[in-house]
């Protein structure tokens, strides 16, 4: 009967850890969502209202040279096409993989968060996460970057190729939220899970899922560029941003502890 018993103290503990991942599970699902479209919102009505405050590289810009500081923005490529349209066309089917960003790191991501990392690499996302949206912002607001029409494909055939019916679906979907570009959230964001999994953690993680998970960033990272949604620069920023905040976080966080632990510890040596 105590064997019993014990075992269904344990299934009930279980259950009430099953339930606690569930929900935070469900809370950064939405908590993803809601950043996501509200610092498109609100970037978009900043620059929307006062466009003359800002500089920018957009279509109907007079005022800046774009293809001086598109140039830049792909490493020196031409400030009008990027990489070459040869290389673009074979390049077309990473797009599978910028679609795929949504369900992966919306979906997919919270649940192997909550699966595999313990609570301080979990608290260091979380940190991480509203930083990099916060700095992305201010990207958006001080210099919106907006790739260019006539940059991007002009002979796509959506109705005969799904590949082609993808990318002009992207491009009517961004186009009034084009000028967040610099830095592009979809690398960053991205990268952000794979970070997380590149620690050491008290659970074993598979290492094919860390070296999928960075497969998966790079091909993201190419897709941005390949279908021309985004200049080569702006994954660039991402990534760099990314390491940095990600790195400044864990070292705040480990200062705090050890402020946190010292007391702690005189009070014990007393008594």
């Amino acid at each position: 009967m105590q064997i019993i018993n014990t075992l269904t103290n344990l299934l009930k503990t279980n259950k009430q850890g099953e339930k606690k991942n569930f929900k935070k599970y469900f809370l950064s699902f939405f908590l993803l969502i809601a950043l996501q479209v509200s610092i498109y919102i609100i970037s978009g009505l900043l620059i929307k209202d006062s466009p003359h405050l800002t500089k920018y590289i957009c279509q109907k810009n007079d005022s800046e040279n774009n293809g001086f500081w598109i140039q830049i923005l792909n490493l020196g490529f031409d400030g009008k096409q990027g990489l070459s349209d040869q290389v673009c066309e074979k390049l077309k089917w990473t797009v599978i993989f910028y679609s795929l960003f949504f369900p992966c790191v919306y979906v997919l991501a919270p649940f192997l968060i909550y699966k595999y990392l313990d609570k301080k690499t979990e608290r260091q996302l979380l940190i991480s996460l509203f930083i990099l949206v916060i700095v992305s912002l201010g990207f958006f607001i001080i210099f919106p970057v907006e790739v260019i029409t006539e940059f991007q494909f002009k002979n796509l055939k959506p109705k005969k190729n799904i590949i082609d019916w993808m990318i002009s679906s992207i491009y009517k979907a961004d186009n009034n939220s084009r000028f967040n570009s610099l830095p592009s959230l979809h690398v960053g964001l991205s990268w952000l899970c794979y970070v997380g999994f590149r620690k050491k953690q008290t659970k074993p993680i598979p290492k094919t899922l860390v070296y999928s998970k960075l497969f998966f960033c790079i091909m993201v990272f190419i897709s941005t560029f390949a279908i021309k949604q985004h200049y080569i620069m702006d994954g660039i920023v991402a990534i760099l941003l990314v390491e940095i905040i990600f790195f400044c976080v864990g070292k705040w966080m480990d200062k705090s502890r050890q402020l946190y632990l010292k007391p702690s510890i005189a009070i014990k040596k007393t008594l």
